[in-house]
């Protein structure tokens, strides 16, 4: 990654972030959904948004070149999380069409907000840990390249 690449990827991995950081605010406090859903499931939305940007800044970044030419057992790896990218984005795609299908002060709208905010919670700690996997691949990358007595 250039250094054009890795500033906008920064960028972009804060802005992913803060709307996690946001969409977990706003289901903690359930009265808020409740008063809020289009505000909700629009951060939702945003959220699917900002994962495909992810993911696509990662693979057009070539994010995992370094680990694959180190070894193969961290080519595995890469290998592994970048199919994590099309599960995780069709993941987030189908609680975007959940929510988008609440339709406010509907006799069952509290039962399918709790379902939703159970699978964003659910989907965002997958997420999370994807996103930990792939930085500790990204160190162990660059301290067996580089050596830990350099």
């Amino acid at each position: 990654m250039d250094t054009v690449s890795v500033r906008q990827f920064e960028e972009e991995s804060a802005r992913l972030r803060e709307l996690i950081r946001d969409i977990k605010a706003s289901l903690d406090d359930e009265s808020f959904f409740n008063q809020h859903t289009r505000h909700v499931v629009e951060l939702i939305k945003g959220l699917s948004r900002q994962v495909a940007e992810h993911f696509s800044l990662e693979e057009a970044g070539n994010c995992y070149a370094g680990s694959e030419a180190v070894t193969l057992e961290l080519a595995g790896l890469a290998d592994a999380l970048r199919s994590e990218h099309r599960t995780l984005a069709a993941e987030i795609d189908g609680i975007v069409e959940q929510a988008e299908s609440l339709v406010p002060d509907a006799v069952d709208s509290e039962s399918s907000q709790r379902r939703i905010a159970s699978r964003i919670r659910v989907y965002c700690r997958r997420l999370r840990d994807h996103e930990r996997r792939e930085n500790e691949l990204l160190l162990q990358a660059y301290s067996e390249d580089v050596g830990v007595g350099d």
